[in-house]
């Protein structure tokens, strides 16, 4: 266990400090939960990673066979998690229909724009 001057309260998804209410939990390693959106084609990717800067940078390279066509893509919904499993079920979860609803709503602003 890694100490932290944080009290974690573990819940399904990302993790809340039970002092603060943080939603980054210091010197623990986060995993993310991420979502790229092309405006060009309207379309979403959906991924997870450890290391989110290098992750964008691997995009931008055209590294992604998924996204080496969204030359215009920005990073729009990121959510943090403790645990390597919880990142892949919210990723599995967005992907699916009701997901990508749920996106949609949660940023509609940035959609209309």
């Amino acid at each position: 266990m890694v100490p932290t001057r944080h009290k974690l309260r573990k819940l399904a998804g990302p993790s809340k400090c039970t002092k603060c209410f943080c939603r980054v939990a210091p010197n623990i390693m986060n995993w993310y939960t991420y979502v790229l959106y092309s405006k060009k084609l309207d379309k979403f990717y959906i991924g997870s990673t450890n290391d989110l800067k290098r992750r964008i940078q691997e995009h931008k390279r055209g590294k992604t066979y998924t996204t080496y066509r969204m030359k215009d893509f920005k990073l729009i919904y990121c959510e943090i998690c403790l645990l390597k499993k919880d990142a892949q079920d919210r990723e599995k979860q967005l992907k699916t229909g009701f997901g990508r609803g749920y996106l949609r709503k949660r940023i509609k602003n940035y959609l209309l724009t």
